[in-house]
């Protein structure tokens, strides 16, 4: 009798037992949202693959689970409910298959322009609006993009909020978004016409493509709900859609003819201003600087080397004091604040290297440049001033310097050098212990010091090996972690920083063609945005090692 009742529960399970599809509006028009809902019912929620969900966008998935009575048989149901956007036109049918088999009955949904229901998706509605920043449709390669979305609403919300964020397909995005404590996008109330307006930006970003080309922006899909007057907050509303279109940017490449040989991307509209801290007067071995303000709607990401920093006439030093970008008024907008130190090396009439900056014209089509003309000084004061041995005799770039000082000090020492006699003919020169000591001395200093010079060099150059930076370069994953390892073996191997210095810096250090060659082509591709072959540049700095 037991087996029985058993045998019959489970026939009766197995009988009641299904997954159904249902669908709550198999029109709709483009862009409408509608609701896609699996059920299980009285059994288990099993892995499954909804089929056809892909002519649509998934803009979110509840579940839900309920149980009823009726006449004593139990029916319990597990739902998965998608709330989903057509995404093109067309008829489309969905089902339900578990382990490749269908499990469900067939929802044939028809896609139409305009069909007889009414779409919420996108539709103007006076007390929301979404204002999405409108895009040129052609950018330069190496012009920031400035981009945003924004919420202007004159109503109370339940809630509101992204069901799927921006995508920026083949651009670098930097999130400038003003948050709150909480993480949240700050909201600006204002008056007018003598109603409150909240003004959310949920989104702000700067935008600079990673290549030429056409480009693809898609719009951030945004769900919001209006409050009920009910008390309790019972009263379901209908969810509003905004956003979600695809926009198309092309990017153009810069244009070979004319490029400067020293050109750096800047890209934009430059504005520049600069003063210098001194009159037209200096003392030798004391700094007098150049301060340089750069802004505007430019690209001033990548300008590092304003300026050679070696010179005959000065030691120069060159630092970035003060650096931003943001969107200003809907527009690009960045500052770079350059710091140049000039330190005399010399007496008398003297002239500063000018300076001179390109950049491209985005609005004119055209190179320019930017140019703070050299400033006429004169320096006064003696190699034996305590700023001099300071700020100039102890620089380990002022070779030429060194030599200066060096020769004064062997003329005065040959000045005091006093031949008594002349030895007669047969005589002896007799030396004592001490001579021959500093005779020993001299010859070591005259004859062996550059041999021995160039031993312990190349003995302190072959304690490193450099294998653990040439495996990080190896493994680098991105072109600039590539670039960081390479800087660093540069800086380690020949005291060159190619973010900051000029090639002669390479050469003056033991560089050759071969590196001078490497280094322009990785910067070009760093600029371009191109792989940087990692086998290849490693095989050529083991070569030159």
């Amino acid at each position: 009798m037991i087996l029985r009742v058993i045998m019959f529960l489970i026939i009766s399970t197995l009988s009641f037992s299904e997954i159904l599809l249902t669908t709550n509006n198999d029109n709709p028009s483009l862009n409408d949202p509608i609701k896609v809902t699996v059920e299980f019912k009285n059994m288990k929620r099993e892995n499954y693959y909804l089929d056809g969900i892909n002519n649509f966008e998934v803009l979110y998935k509840s579940s839900r689970s309920s149980t009823s009575w009726v006449n004593g048989k139990k029916t319990s149901i597990k739902s998965d409910v998608y709330t989903v956007m057509p995404s093109k036109l067309g008829k489309f049918d969905l089902s339900v298959w578990v382990k490749g088999e269908l499990k469900s009955n067939r929802v044939r949904i028809e896609v139409e322009k305009n069909s007889g229901n009414n779409s919420n998706s996108n539709s103007v509605n006076k007390n929301i609006s979404l204002d999405i920043k409108k895009l040129d449709k052609n950018y330069y390669f190496g012009e920031k993009i400035p981009y945003y979305e924004k919420m202007d609403i004159r109503t109370s919300l339940r809630n509101y909020g992204y069901v799927t964020p921006p995508v920026f397909d083949g651009f670098t995005a930097k999130d400038i978004t003003k948050r709150d404590k909480n993480g949240y996008p700050l909201i600006n109330r204002t008056v007018e016409n003598g109603h409150e307006k909240i003004e959310i930006k949920l989104t702000e970003n700067i935008l600079e493509a990673n290549s030429t080309g056409e480009k693809k922006i898609k719009e951030g899909r945004i769900k919001a709900e209006e409050s009920t007057d009910d008390f309790f907050g019972m009263e379901p509303s209908k969810p509003m859609f905004f956003g979600g279109k695809n926009i198309s940017v092309n990017i153009l490449p810069l244009p070979e003819k004319g490029k400067p040989k020293n050109f750096q991307m800047v890209i934009g509209d430059l504005k520049g201003k600069y003063s210098w801290n001194e009159d037209n007067k200096a003392k030798l071995g004391e700094s007098f600087s150049l301060k340089i303000k750069l802004s505007g709607n430019v690209n001033l990401t990548y300008l590092e080397k304003i300026v050679n920093e070696q010179n005959e006439d000065f030691n120069i030093y060159t630092s970035v004091s003060n650096e931003s970008e943001k969107i200003v008024n809907n527009k690009y907008y960045a500052t770079k604040d350059f710091e140049i130190a000039f330190i005399p090396k010399k007496i008398g009439k003297l002239k500063t290297p000018h300076v001179e900056i390109p950049y491209f014209d985005t609005k004119e089509k055209m190179y320019k440049v930017f140019k703070v003309p050299s400033k006429d000084i004169v320096v006064t004061g003696n190699y034996n001033d305590k700023e001099y041995e300071k700020n100039i005799m102890s620089s380990p770039k002022n070779n030429s310097l060194v030599d200066i000082k060096n020769s004064s000090f062997q003329k005065k020492e040959t000045k005091e050098i006093v031949i008594s006699n002349i030895l007669e003919e047969g005589e002896k020169i007799k030396y004592t212990k001490k001579d021959l000591f500093l005779i020993i001395l001299l010859l070591l200093a005259l004859g062996e010091g550059g041999y021995i010079f160039k031993l312990l060099r190349d003995k302190k150059n072959n304690k490193k090996d450099y294998k653990d930076l040439f495996k990080n370069m190896l493994k680098a994953s991105s072109n600039k972690d590539f670039y960081d390892y390479y800087c660093l073996y540069m800086k380690e191997r020949y005291n060159f920083s190619p973010k900051a210095q000029f090639e002669d810096v390479l050469i003056k250090n033991g560089g050759n063609e071969d590196l001078i060659n490497l280094n322009r082509k990785i910067e070009k591709n760093m600029f371009e945005k191109v792989e940087i072959d990692k086998k290849e540049v490693v095989s050529i700095l083991k070569k030159n090692k």
